[in-house]
């Protein structure tokens, strides 16, 4: 905080009166302005001026001394974000990529697998379609396979289903009437 108080609730108006009179850049007015359609009267407005009132050297010396003690405030940049980087990145032979781009609907946020060709701290270098190129390691993720000759997403493979065979016997099919037991909630 830029002021220099131990009871932030002492500061607490001052600072309220400042966003409220300050001046937006996108609208260029006031959010009081805004609020209640005409501009706030500062209490710096409502003193009168007078052309022999100097301040004195009281005011000027403690008015130098806040003026001092303020200090800018580091403003707080949101696009340092920690990212995470998996453990198991250390020793995987292939990982996925992360699509930084918009994505249609159902469309899946990695591409991969990819083999690993060299590491360093940062950058992977991957064989992309038989190309190499170097990726960073803040957008991969290990993949797990289990067969490490995989170099491409797996095909789909058409497996015939057998259909079972039905006995030839009449007498054992569950159509069959003389096989059926009677039903015990129906009256004879």
């Amino acid at each position: 905080m830029s002021h220099q108080s131990q009871n932030w609730m002492d500061v607490l108006p001052t600072v309220m009166l400042g966003l409220r009179a300050s001046i937006r850049e996108d609208t260029n007015t006031s959010l009081f302005e805004l609020t209640y359609g005409k501009s706030e009267r500062l209490p710096g407005d409502m003193i009168v001026e007078s052309e022999d009132r100097q301040p004195t050297e009281d005011y000027v010396i403690s008015l130098k001394a806040k003026m001092q003690a303020l200090k800018p405030v580091p403003a707080n940049h949101k696009t340092n974000r920690s990212v995470f980087v998996s453990k198991h990145l250390d020793n995987c032979n292939h990982v996925y990529v992360r699509r930084d781009a918009v994505r249609k609907y159902l469309q899946r946020p990695y591409d991969g697998p990819f083999r690993v060709l060299y590491r360093s701290d940062k950058p992977l270098t991957l064989d992309v379609n038989g190309k190499e190129k170097v990726i960073s390691i803040d957008r991969v993720k290990p993949a797990f396979i289990f067969n490490p000759d995989i170099t491409e997403d797996p095909k789909v493979i058409a497996i015939p289903i057998s259909t079972p065979t039905h006995p030839t016997n009449e007498s054992s099919h569950p159509t069959n009437k003389s096989t059926l037991s009677a039903n015990p909630y129906t009256r004879t």
